[in-house]
C-alpha cells in the first residue's frame, strides 16, 4: 500500500513540474539570458517553448514518464489540431497505457526504463526547433544538430527496438507476466506495435526532410561559388 502512495506522489509531483513549475523556470530563463531572441518569437511558440521540458530506478522512472507524456499531452490537446498532432496523441495515448500497466501490475519496469532511451533524441530536437524559429537554419550548427537528431534518433529509438522485443520474449514464462490478464497484454504489445510502428514512420520522414535539407544547401553553396 505504501508503494502505491509513492507512486502517486511521484506522478503528481512531476506532473506538476511539467505543467507548471518547469515551464514558468523556461520562460524566466529565456527572458532573462536570450531576451532579443525570445521576443522574436510568437505567442503560440513561446508556449510550445514553456512546454518543451525533457525527461532524461524501475518504479520512480516510470511514473515520471507517466507524469511528463501526460502533461506534454496535455500542452497538445490544447494547441491547434491537425494530422501530425493526432498521430503524436495516439502515440501519447498508447505509452500512457502501456506505463500504466507497468506500473500498476510491476511488470516490465526494465523494459521501460530500457526504452526511455528513445528520449536521447529529445534535447537534439528541442535545439533544432529553438535554432530553427531564431532564424538559423542556414548555419552551420543548425547541420550540425541535425545530423546529431538522425544518430541519437537511431541510437535511442531503432537500435533498442529488437532488445527489446528479445527481452521480452525471454521474460514471458515470469511471475510478473503471468499476473496480466488477456486484455492487458492486448494493450501493451498492440501499443508497442504501434509506437515502433510511428518510430520507424517518423524516422524515415526524418531522414528525408535532412537529405533535402543537405541537398539543398550544398546547391547554395555551389552557388555561391559560381
Amino acid at each position: 500500500m505504501l508503494s502505491i502512495y509513492a507512486n502517486v506522489a511521484t506522478v503528481s509531483l512531476f506532473f506538476a513540474w511539467f505543467q507548471f513549475i518547469g515551464k514558468s523556470l523556461s520562460i524566466r530563463l529565456c527572458k532573462k539570458y536570450i531576451p532579443s531572441h525570445y521576443e522574436r518569437l510568437s505567442d503560440e511558440d513561446k508556449k510550445r517553448l514553456a512546454s518543451r521540458a525533457d525527461t532524461f530506478v524501475r518504479e520512480p522512472y516510470c511514473c515520471i514518464n507517466l507524469a511528463y507524456f501526460l502533461s506534454d499531452m496535455i500542452n497538445d490537446l490544447r494547441g491547434k489540431r491537425n494530422f501530425s498532432k493526432i498521430i503524436f496523441l495516439i502515440h501519447h495515448s498508447m505509452v500512457l497505457s502501456a506505463i500504466s500497466i507497468v506500473i500498476y501490475y510491476r511488470v516490465f519496469l526494465f523494459h521501460i526504463c530500457m526504452r526511455g532511451l528513445n528520449e536521447l533524441s529529445t534535447p537534439v530536437l528541442n535545439l533544432r526547433w529553438v535554432l530553427k524559429k531564431f532564424g538559423m537554419k542556414n548555419e552551420r550548427i543548425y547541420a550540425m544538430t541535425e545530423i546529431a537528431f538522425v544518430v541519437t534518433y537511431f541510437s535511442g529509438r531503432i537500435v533498442t527496438m529488437p532488445v527489446f522485443y528479445y527481452t521480452i520474449l525471454i521474460t514471458k514464462d515470469t511471475e510478473g507476466y503471468k499476473r496480466l490478464n488477456t486484455l492487458c497484454k492486448v494493450i501493451f504489445f498492440g501499443s508497442a506495435v504501434v509506437i515502433d510502428t510511428l518510430i520507424i514512420y517518423w524516422f524515415l520522414l526524418i531522414c528525408k526532410i535532412v537529405f533535402n535539407n543537405v541537398k539543398e544547401r550544398t546547391q547554395q553553396i555551389k552557388g555561391k561559388e559560381e
